[in-house]
């Protein structure tokens, strides 16, 4: 197969690794999570390369610039309470860090007569650890954010942060967030922080578990961008 041969120079910033080509033949597309955020868009293969489009890229934050026959790609560095570097995704995603596998299957209007939100999630252990609670791997908070950009802390966390779950093992639970002064916002985030002491880092260590990314934290998108 002969492509139109452009030669394009590529800067890539913050630590991202990225291939972008224009491709003409898919073979097994896949989909993208790209640093952790799944992103619209497929990867196509060409002559055995796989390659990435540009719009995937833009839809994980990057910023595209040509001029001439180069082309610049840049990855701003995340800033805001909410835009926290973390591994993302949406609803019914899982994500794992190395040590946790997380993912939220659902979000409903609680039905109890309070205003609020029941966020139904999952938590499995990654580890050879038995008995290990988010509590004793660096649980920092637990924080559903409204569509306002304003957040509110679940009234159940106790049942999340302190259970010990046997290796390999998971719970699934209803978290949930009352709203009394919401007047009726929707909820658009969940951000599950983690954020361990070199102390927990140590623990962790020493049986045999590390986090695989820098920052292990999820955050889990109630409103994916559309393809």
């Amino acid at each position: 197969m002969n492509l139109p041969q452009r030669k394009f120079t590529i800067f890539v910033a913050a630590g991202w690794f990225a291939t972008v080509a224009f491709a003409t033949y898919l073979s097994a597309p896949m989909k993208l999570i790209i640093n952790g955020k799944s992103v619209p868009g497929k990867t196509a293969t060409v002559e055995g390369q796989t390659y990435v489009p540009l719009s995937a890229l833009k839809a994980a934050g990057a910023t595209a610039d040509t001029k001439g026959d180069t082309l610049t790609i840049n990855f701003p560095s995340a800033g805001g309470a909410n835009q926290a570097t973390a591994l993302e995704g949406n609803i019914n995603d899982w994500l794992f860090n190395g040590i946790w596998r997380f993912r939220v299957t659902g979000v409903r209007a609680n039905d109890d007569g309070r205003p609020g939100w029941k966020v139904h999630v999952e938590l499995r252990n990654g580890t050879k650890i038995d008995n290990l609670a988010l509590d004793g791997s660096g649980f920092d908070s637990l924080r559903l954010i409204m569509a306002d950009s304003n957040s509110i802390s679940p009234y159940n966390i106790v049942d999340i942060a302190s259970k010990g779950i046997g290796q390999g093992q998971s719970i699934e639970l209803d978290v949930l967030f009352y709203d009394d002064d919401g007047a009726g916002r929707k909820p658009d985030k969940l951000i599950l922080k983690i954020q361990p002491d070199n102390d927990t880092k140590g623990f962790l260590k020493n049986q045999g578990a590390t986090y695989s990314t820098a920052d292990p934290s999820f955050r889990i998108n109630f409103t994916p961008s559309k393809e």
